[in-house]
């Protein structure tokens, strides 16, 4: 198999560095494979990061827009309110006016009883736009809400993905990491530390791990003297 891409970029840097372990023909496709997914996995985290960043600012923009509508919808809410109570008040302190009306089959109103209800219908239309524009808003936030959780499990998975086959490299050869880091991309450098940072972390832990042998281990100096009968 013909390296391309990242393993071709790879295998010319170690090329040129022999003093470094240079790999077997097996361990060579082996390489080639974990490289092409890692190649992968980078492009899908690009590509992934890209899309939440602009997923999270239209839904911030659409989530601004729900508190304004909200905020408006309020406002409209108290001053239909209040146009209501003014046309209540007003009707209940004219009340021969009112038979009039009737009277005259709802014609030949008072200008001021049409300034009132004109009010108090104009602030209920207002308030039934500004219902509307918070249910669109809510509905699109929670649209992207659910495209950024998609988004993020395939970023989960591409980083597990690009975690396991660093991993793998490192496992080969630790020095092969640092010819990796030499040969991605800028962009691909955010993604491929914390699967570094991971494979380091491991590496600590096995060197902090103490070894146990019958000196360091009074229960195994024990079985060893059971096992063992004296000459």
């Amino acid at each position: 198999m013909a390296p391309t891409g990242l393993a071709a970029r790879f295998f010319a840097e170690l090329d040129e560095k022999p003093e470094l372990p240079q790999p077997t023909p097996e361990q060579r496709e082996q390489l080639i494979g974990w490289l092409q997914r890692i190649e992968t996995a980078l492009r899908s985290l690009v590509r992934l990061a890209a899309r939440l960043l602009d997923v999270r600012e239209r839904r911030q923009r659409d989530d601004g827009a729900r508190a304004t509508f909200s905020v408006e919808l309020h406002d409209r809410r108290r001053r239909r309110a209040e146009a209501r109570q003014a046309l209540t008040e007003w009707l209940d302190g004219h009340p021969w006016q009112l038979r009039m009306v009737r009277a005259m089959g709802g014609g030949g109103k008072p200008p001021v009883l049409v300034e009132l209800e004109g009010q108090a219908s104009s602030f209920d239309t207002e308030v039934q736009q500004l219902k509307r524009g918070v249910a669109d808003a809510v509905e699109r936030v929670a649209g992207f809400d659910r495209q950024i959780a998609t988004a993020q499990a395939e970023q989960e998975a591409a980083q597990n993905e690009l975690d396991a086959c660093v991993g793998s490299v490192a496992a080969l050869e630790p020095l092969y990491t640092m010819v990796l880091m030499s040969v991605a991309d800028a962009h691909a450098i955010p993604f491929l530390t914390p699967a570094l940072r991971i494979v380091t972390s491991a590496e600590s832990d096995a060197l902090d791990m103490p070894t146990v042998s019958a000196e360091t281990s009074p229960v195994l100096r024990v079985k060893l003297s059971v096992a063992s009968p004296s000459l």
